[in-house]
């Protein structure tokens, strides 16, 4: 019995869509290798180690979503029931893992804050200038999110770097670009008032609505692929199953 129009639709949608789940996938194995490279210069602002544990968590869910992708792409090829079941039970795990872990991210949002405001706070008083690991670490933040040390710059205040720059001293990465080396100060016209960490919670707050919205559509077009591998693989069997009765 030949496919009828709507199981020919529901296998071009199936294989686009794993397609997508494919480059996704990419994605998240690339940015997870990114944060493995760079964990040895960001794991100086956190007081414990999160950042290689994120990042495998990252390797780990594109590496399996490469795994459930595959299944779907050859079931949907060789028309393989088994393989269409296996695809729908995989998928489920995934959805499944993105809600936890969604859940998870709001959950601990506030201790990994935490976490960057102790190790930030250390890394400024005993590490800055003395070890290349912390000080690059602190320079990026405060050059990217145009801040100042973890809460303000007061943190800056007893620190290694005062000791040996004077006692209103603050890196470059402190005030504006433009400025001579060497002279950003406490009062220095174009400082940044604002710490890293109050920064970075703030972006990444402002950035929580526009990920909500991201997974949503994810898990959504997630949640049509199981529908579609399933409405298959049901047509499949009944394939076979019309194919036996006219045989016999």
């Amino acid at each position: 019995m030949a496919d009828g129009c709507g199981t020919k639709v529901a296998r071009c949608v199936l294989f686009f869509i794993n397609f997508l789940i494919w480059f996704g996938c990419f994605c998240l194995v690339a940015s997870g290798i990114t944060m493995l490279v760079s964990s040895t210069i960001f794991e100086s602002i956190f007081a414990e180690d999160k950042i290689p544990a994120i990042a495998a968590f990252l390797i780990m869910i594109g590496g399996f979503g490469f795994i459930v992708g595959f299944s779907g792409c050859c079931g949907v090829l060789t028309n393989n029931t088994c393989l269409l079941k296996t695809y729908v039970v995989l998928m489920f795990v995934v959805v499944l893992g993105e809600i936890v872990g969604g859940a998870l991210l709001l959950v601990y949002k506030d201790e990994v804050e935490a976490s960057m405001t102790e190790g930030m706070t250390d890394a400024i008083k005993y590490d800055y200038g003395l070890i290349d690991a912390a000080t690059e670490a602190v320079d990026v933040f405060q050059y990217v999110f145009e801040c100042c040390g973890a809460k303000d710059p007061i943190d800056y205040v007893g620190s290694h770097f005062r000791m040996v720059n004077g006692p209103a001293a603050l890196p470059d990465t402190c005030c504006l670009e433009g400025i001579d080396p060497g002279t950003c100060t406490r009062f220095t016209p174009g400082v940044f008032n604002e710490g890293c960490v109050p920064v970075t919670a703030a972006s990444i707050e402002d950035s929580i609505m526009i990920v909500g919205l991201m997974c949503f559509a994810v898990i959504s077009l997630q949640v049509i692929t199981m529908s579609l591998a399933c409405y298959l693989f049901i047509s499949v069997g009944d394939s076979a199953n019309y194919a036996y009765k006219n045989f016999s």
